[in-house]
């Protein structure tokens, strides 16, 4: 071996034990959860990241007996769960009413184009004047969007007809 590639290695290695002890030492901190983790958190923290978000945030308002699980995705898209029961946050289930609010150039737009691919699908108003995509292929699903704002909402509850019942009587608004 030649003196030149032993040196590139060794700094290669020098480099490569520098990342992981940075990445290592980062995951270490509880400051704030990494993308993609959930958490949960009350109203009141709920109520707050709305405010930090610079962007709305949708859900169903406060559910009794319900635990809130916030996620954050590095995309910007934000899941609201209402966990019950024993679940804690991360929970695998697909059992919990969740709203999911997206960035979307247009989202009126990008709903009339579902409505019109997909067979069956049709647009209705919810009472606070959104635009819902009714799609009898997903009944588990309701997406809605608001005139004028780059950003969908999607309802799911493990019920089906449950999430497009909240959808359209208009129980679906920002987080205050």
């Amino acid at each position: 071996m030649s003196v030149r590639w032993l040196t590139a290695l060794l700094v290669f290695l020098s480099v490569a034990l520098v990342v992981a002890v940075v990445v290592w030492l980062g995951r270490g901190s509880d400051s704030e959860p990494a993308a993609n983790e959930p958490e949960l958190v009350s109203a009141t923290q709920l109520s707050a990241f709305a405010d930090e978000h610079g962007k709305p945030v949708y859900w169903l308002g406060e559910r009794q007996g319900a635990k809130y699980e916030l996620t954050e995705t590095p995309g910007g898209r934000v899941y609201l769960r209402y966990l019950r029961g024993n679940a804690d946050a991360g929970d695998t289930r697909a059992s919990f009413v969740t709203v999911a609010t997206y960035p979307a150039s247009n989202g009126v737009a990008a709903l009339r184009r579902a409505a019109h691919e997909r067979s069956g699908a049709e647009l209705g108003r919810t009472k606070d004047g959104a635009v819902l995509l009714i799609d009898p292929s997903s009944p588990d699903n309701a997406h809605l969007a608001y005139p004028d704002a780059d950003l969908q909402i999607e309802v799911y509850s493990p019920d089906p007809g449950e999430a497009l019942r909240l959808a359209a009587k208009g129980d679906v608004r920002p987080v205050p």
